[in-house]
């Protein structure tokens, strides 16, 4: 696999794009996550006589001023350079300092509605939706009603196709209302415009999940294909639990007990979202000690691209544990066959993602593989109290195989005295790691870092793990290092 960043230069009818690679000619890419215009910066991933294009750290535009720009219902960017957010989205990011909060968000962005579609059925305001999904034919529109809130103590199991929209986030609200899946067939929903809250606890049917909840984990088949999009989630023991397919794009995820994001998810999409303030409880499902921000499991090709992962853990509870990731990946997300084996087609790629501020690491892949992290900022976490102090960075590839990390603006991680950027950390000391080859064959290269990325070794036997660290740009601080503003958030769309 080789990996280029280019600049698109023209764009097709079908939106794909050739990119100039210099000194190369255009390159047609043939895949990607939206259709991208013509000036934009990608990343380019060329495996075999396959080109795949990324989105990757956009270019601020020329004039304006504000650092920021408009955050949905933030409000207006700071003093200083800058660029003036284009019509379709905000840039963040653009330089080191995390105090700037037009540049590093420190808040609810709430997301703008997008437009509902004609001749939806509507449902009056604290009516029970479910009695409606189940009383309509599959594919049936519903409109919820603007300002209105819907109270629950039960689950919607929509139909196949059904679609429920809202007037707006904090406008149409849900309230202790379960969104899930009956059976396998319930496919293809969309959720839209609107607050899902207090979905806490143990759900109607007697166990923890999501808010909205497609996976299944066992207790019945997953779902695949729900969309949900501009929709505000919040205060539940969980937002979402991922089946397959999924489309989460444009919502804003905070201050929910364990978990922003959880669950699997194959071949899902998480775009444009934030993804804040997550993992407020220390004592809820399977304890303090397995929580995240946001913790993935057995996910498998997968894109996370303009996310805002921040504040995860925000109360800062030091209680020895993990420390609650902005982003944890557990147990083989990204691998396929025998697990040890190079597989790309069933790697999950996060880019253009700002990762900031998390009380544990910005982002750890254990015991998984083939994942790609490409041009990623990634800064201020890891200050917290951490059991395995190689936790404490910005980037962590835990008994992770053919692993690639290329792209990123990495700084500011790890405690006072202690910093870290990205660390490989090679170990066989659980059942789920025994086999050495698990902590082999990835590579660290091209990142730009504070201090220099490096390998731990753990309980480790394997011998020359053959990870390549190399082509680093470390310069303290990141003192003089152009960073890029990257599209991510919330997307300002209606």
């Amino acid at each position: 696999m080789s990996v280029f960043q280019g600049k698109v230069v023209s764009v097709d009818s079908q939106g794909r794009p050739s990119v100039q690679i210099a000194p190369q000619a255009a390159v047609s890419a043939a895949a990607g996550a939206a259709a991208p215009s013509v000036g934009d910066t990608v990343w380019v991933v060329a495996e075999g006589s396959s080109v795949l294009w990324l989105p990757g750290p956009q270019v601020p535009q020329p004039g304006g001023s504000g650092s920021g720009g408009t955050g949905g219902s933030g409000g207006s960017g700071g003093s200083g350079g800058g660029s003036t957010p284009p019509p379709d989205g905000v840039y963040w990011g653009g330089m080191t300092d995390l105090t700037n909060l037009s540049a590093w968000p420190d808040r609810v962005l709430m997301p703008a509605p997008l437009p509902i579609p004609t001749g939806a059925t509507p449902i009056p305001a604290g009516a029970n939706i479910n009695n409606y999904a189940q009383a309509a034919a599959p594919g049936t529109v519903f409109q919820l009603a603007p300002g209105a809130v819907y109270p629950g103590g039960y689950a919607v199991y929509p139909r196949a196709g059904q679609q429920f929209w809202g007037d707006a986030a904090g406008s149409t609200i849900t309230d202790n209302v379960w969104w899930t899946n009956a059976d396998a067939s319930r496919t293809n929903v969309v959720i839209a415009n609107m607050t899902i809250r207090n979905c806490n606890g143990m759900s109607p049917a007697g166990y923890y999940y999501g808010a909205i909840d497609t996976q299944g984990r066992g207790r019945r088949p997953g779902a695949a294909g729900w969309h949900i999009a501009n929709c505000e989630l919040t205060t539940s023991y969980s937002a979402f639990d991922l089946g397959d397919q999924s489309l989460i794009e444009n919502c804003t995820v905070h201050h929910n007990q364990a978990h922003g994001l959880m669950g699997g998810g194959a071949g899902s999409v998480v775009r444009y979202n934030q993804l804040y303030a997550n993992f407020t409880s220390a004592s809820v499902d399977t304890g303090p000690g397995d929580d995240g921000g946001n913790k993935m499991a057995l996910m498998t090709g997968a894109m996370w691209v303009g996310n805002l992962i921040h504040k995860s853990n925000p109360n800062g509870v030091p209680y020895g544990g993990i420390g609650g990731p902005g982003l944890w990946m557990d147990v083989s997300c990204g691998l396929g066959g025998d697990h040890v084996t190079a597989s790309p087609g069933t790697g999950n790629t996060f880019t253009g993602n700002l990762i900031y501020s998390n009380f544990g690491t910005g982002i750890i892949d254990e015991t998984g593989g083939n994942n790609r992290f490409l041009g990623n900022l990634i800064a201020g976490n890891g200050k917290g109290a951490h059991l395995d102090p190689w936790r404490a960075a910005g980037i962590v590839l835990q008994s992770s195989n053919n692993d690639g990390v290329t792209g990123n603006f990495v700084w500011g991680n790890g405690p006072a005295g202690s910093p870290a950027s990205i660390t490989i950390y090679v170990d066989q000391s659980g059942p789920d790691r025994a086999d050495a080859r698990r902590s082999m064959n990835s590579s660290v290269t091209g990142n730009w870092c504070d201090v220099p990325p490096g390998q731990v070794a753990g309980n480790w036997s394997g011998g020359p793990a053959n990870n390549t660290i190399s082509g680093n740009t470390v310069v303290a601080g990141l003192a003089g290092v152009t960073i890029p503003k990257v599209k991510a958030g919330p997307q300002m769309l209606a």
